[in-house]
């Protein structure tokens, strides 16, 4: 069940649901709930941006977070409060907010992604989306939901005819994948980072650099590099 991490005591807390909130295991609710906001605001936002006729901003080239435990008091080890701000070059940015103890909704939902233009916004929630003037006027509103039967479907059928799935690892899963580790990093390294999108490495920060692997991989368990894959 470790695979690669440390070998400890066993602890309960530690296990089923809650190994997420350990650096051993997992990388916090940014990893757990994040990915699904962000990829949902990376789809957005290049969406966006491909309606102006401009190129999609691909991976951001600094990221900044700030954050702690501020409201939990028990062994979890990521933060329950965080802030990550992405800087895509240029000229636009991503900011992720997680509040995993607030009850209260933001822009009348639970959880979601907005994106604000110089004309108007646009909010995403779980099931559905309003778009609103640049005076906060509704102009628009869709409902819907979750379609994990369609994605299940797709991903099946993409198996036997080799075509991409909609939500393929290289282009969904992956970039969106990527941002939840970077804001990790730079909370981590409490600093912000600069990221080399061709290398994937945070230029001339050795230190920030070992967080985007394991400082050790328990035997059998090793880390393959990328010429011998």
């Amino acid at each position: 069940w470790l695979g690669p991490a440390p070998k400890r005591a066993f602890n309960p807390m530690r296990f089923h649901g809650n190994w997420r909130w350990f650096f051993d295991y997992g990388t916090g609710d940014l990893g757990n709930d994040g990915v699904h906001r962000l990829d949902i605001a990376r789809w957005a936002l290049e969406t966006a941006v491909a309606a102006r006729k401009e190129v999609a901003p691909g991976l951001p080239a600094k990221v900044s977070a700030i954050g702690g435990k501020y409201f939990f008091d028990d062994a979890q080890e990521w933060p329950d409060t965080l802030m990550v701000t992405y800087d895509f070059a240029p000229g636009y940015i991503l900011t992720y907010e997680m509040r995993t103890w607030s009850a209260y909704p933001l822009h009348e939902e639970s959880e979601g992604a907005a994106v604000y233009g110089d004309e108007g916004s646009v909010v995403i929630g779980n099931s559905r989306w309003r778009a609103f003037d640049a005076k906060g006027k509704l102009i628009r509103e869709e409902k819907g939901g979750y379609n994990d039967v369609g994605h299940v479907r797709n991903f099946l059928d993409c198996m036997r005819s080799r075509a991409r799935p909609t939500a393929d690892l290289e282009t969904v899963g992956h970039p969106s994948s990527v941002l939840c580790h970077l804001g990790n990093c730079a909370w981590r390294a409490g600093r912000t980072l600069r990221f080399d999108a061709s290398t994937y490495t945070f230029t001339g920060d050795a230190d920030a650099n070992q967080f985007l692997t394991r400082p050790e991989y328990r035997q059998p368990w090793v880390l393959p590099s990328l010429d011998k894959v």
